[in-house]
C-alpha cells in the first residue's frame, strides 16, 4: 500500500507541475503541529486572503501528533 500510495502521490505532483494553471504550497504536518501561526501566516499570504490566522492557529491541537520523537 505505502508503494501504491507513494506512486500516485508522484502522479499527482506530476500532473500539478506540467499545468502552469495550478500552483501549489506544500504543507509539512510536523511543522504546522510545531507551529501553527507561523504555518497558518504562510498559508494565508500564499492564498492571498484575510484569513484568522489566530483562529486557524488555536485549531491545531499537538496532542493529536502520534509521531512525536524524543
Amino acid at each position: 500500500m505505502r508503494q501504491i500510495y507513494a506512486r500516485h502521490l508522484d502522479q499527482v505532483h506530476r500532473f500539478l507541475e506540467e499545468r502552469g494553471c495550478f500552483t501549489t504550497m506544500t504543507v509539512n504536518y510536523a511543522e504546522v503541529v510545531g507551529r501553527p501561526f507561523v504555518e497558518a501566516k504562510k498559508l494565508a499570504e500564499f492564498l492571498h486572503r484575510p484569513l484568522d490566522v489566530e483562529g486557524m492557529a488555536a485549531a491545531v491541537d499537538p496532542r493529536l501528533y502520534r509521531n512525536r520523537s524524543a
